[in-house]
C-alpha cells in the first residue's frame, strides 16, 4: 500500500482511527499495520524533520533555560553525533 497524496493520507488516517483499538492479531491487524506503515512513510516524505542548525540548537537550549556557559559544550557534543552532521 502506498499513499500518493494528501487526500489519500486523510482517508488512510480516518481508517487508522477506526481500527485504532483493533486486535493486531485479529482479522483487522494486517490492514491496520499496513496503514500505519503507509501513513508513516508518506508523512516522512511529505513533512521531513531535519536536524537543527547549530544556531537553532543554541536558541533552543537558551529557551530551555540551559546555563549559557554550558551551551557551547552541549552543542559541540550533540554535533559530534552522526545524525546532526
Amino acid at each position: 500500500m502506498k499513499i500518493k497524496d494528501d487526500k489519500e493520507h486523510a482517508i488512510a488516517l480516518a481508517r487508522v482511527r477506526e481500527l485504532w483499538d483493533c486486535d493486531v492479531d485479529g482479522p483487522d491487524g494486517p490492514e491496520f499495520e499496513a496503514l500505519i506503515s503507509a501513513v508513516s512513510e508518506y508523512e516522512d516524505k511529505r513533512w521531513p524533520i531535519r536536524a537543527p542548525t547549530r544556531e537553532e540548537l543554541e536558541e533552543f537550549l537558551v529557551d530551555q533555560g540551559v546555563d549559557p556557559k554550558e551551551i557551547p559544550a552541549r552543542v559541540a557534543h550533540l554535533f559530534s553525533k552522526k545524525d546532526l552532521n
